[in-house]
């Protein structure tokens, strides 16, 4: 009697997953390919998009967990032989790496592949999950990109992860053999959030809209707010602009916990400004190299956008912003916390960026530079002939009575309540 299959070689259990026909109609087109790789951040849906898939497509696969014990080219094979045995038990036994071979690994792999291709079904897909967790610099990239030189007709090969593919797969994707899946695909639509919310967890179409809107179709997030939603049933404003502590644990144990000190220091600072460059990620933190650390972790999708610009520009997930700056907060006394917003809203205005600068102030309520900005506004509508616009900013006046909210009608972006 056949044992257990381990964790590490068994495919994800599915719980009412809600099918993705969009998503399925491009892995159609993908796995046509060697190999497919989907490149997406934690939480994007990467996992139960490829189990749903090839459930709803009923297509074998050989499913492999990589985590760090995989940079030993040793323990790869070996637990890949142990796939394989487990699905095709009784074709005839693949090569064991034995240390001789280490000095070739890409001659070895060459074997290795074309006899666990051959014992195949076809079809079927190899899926590889977690690819990032070996490291740019593995081995196992070397192992995987000469396994896609050898993938025959009727097999393919998928690769999950939540980092950009290193540069070993360029010659890849240069020579048309793999196909990148970006994440920006797997985001919700506002109509899949809809089905997903109403149908999977029983909420009204109006939440189905503000979980969109709040979560911009990151797949972990919706699930997360709507789990939330569902047990609180929101009343407030506060449940807009507070970060669910739900959402909080996730971005503490799957991002931050894995993060230096230094790299989750740059990141609360930042995230202080919606936007920032280089110039101000090093004004903001005081280091040389925050600029340095917002690109890495924007290249491991880490819920950092990079805005194509004249000079790039990092932008932060709401969400993500949201918690960074609630972390920042908890980490700083109330006049530390005063003295960060006020530095960060001067940054701002020296950035030519009012918007961003003057939430900063009002909640720092520093009424004097945020009347500054105000007037200086007013001053550059005037000299522009925008009068109307220019007339709604100087028109201001009084501390309580200027919350700050965009507003077409009001350029200064301040309107009366």
């Amino acid at each position: 009697m056949r044992g257990k299959t381990l964790a590490k070689l068994s495919p994800p259990r599915l719980f009412d997953a809600v099918p993705r026909e969009r998503l399925f109609v491009v892995l159609d087109s993908a796995l046509q390919r060697a190999m497919t790789m989907v490149a997406a951040p934690p939480g994007a849906g990467k996992t139960t998009l490829l189990a749903s898939y090839l459930h709803a497509r009923r297509l074998p696969a050989l499913w492999y967990h990589v985590d760090a014990g995989d940079v030993d080219p040793a323990t790869f094979f070996f637990f890949m032989r142990q796939a394989a045995v487990r699905m095709t038990p009784k074709q005839a036994a693949l090569p064991l790496f034995t240390p001789e071979y280490a000095a070739d690994i890409e001659g070895f792999s060459r074997r290795f592949f074309r006899a666990l291709f051959a014992r195949l079904p076809d079809p079927t897909v190899v899926a590889l999950d977690n690819v990032h967790s070996v490291g740019t610099e593995s081995l196992l990239h070397t192992i995987l990109t000469t396994a896609a030189t050898q993938v025959p007709e009727g097999v393919a090969i998928v690769l999950l992860s939540r980092s950009e593919p290193p540069s070993a797969y360029a010659h890849l994707l240069a020579s048309d053999l793999a196909v990148r899946v970006d994440g920006d695909a797997l985001l919700l639509t506002e109509d899949e959030t809809r089905t997903l919310v109403t149908r999977k967890h029983g909420l009204p179409m109006e939440a189905a809209a503000s979980l969109f809107q709040r979560t911009r179709g990151w797949a972990a997030g919706v699930t997360l707010l709507a789990q939330h939603w569902r047990a609180n049933r929101p009343s407030s404003d506060r449940q807009d602009s507070v970060t669910i502590q739900s959402v909080a644990d996730y971005f503490s144990t799957e991002i931050m916990h894995a993060l230096s000190a230094e790299e989750r220091r740059v990141l609360m600072w930042t995230a202080l400004l919606p936007t920032v460059t280089a110039a101000l990620a090093i004004a903001l933190t005081g280091s040389e190299q925050a600029p340095v650390v917002l690109e890495k972790l924007h290249r491991r999708r880490l819920f950092i956008a990079r805005q194509a610009s004249s000079e790039p520009r990092y932008r932060f997930h709401d969400l993500f912003r949201e918690f960074l700056s609630q972390s920042l907060r908890t980490s700083l006394s109330e006049a530390g916390w005063h003295d960060a917003l006020v530095q960060a809203a001067r940054l701002g205005v020296q950035a030519d960026d009012a918007e961003a600068a003057m939430p900063l102030l009002l909640e720092a309520r520093d009424v004097e530079a945020a009347s500054r900005i105000v007037y200086a506004q007013a001053r550059k509508l005037l000299a522009a002939g925008q009068d109307d616009s220019a007339r709604c900013a100087t028109g201001l006046s009084g501390w309580g009575a200027i919350p700050w909210r965009a507003n077409r009608g009001c350029a200064s972006g301040m309107v009366m309540p």
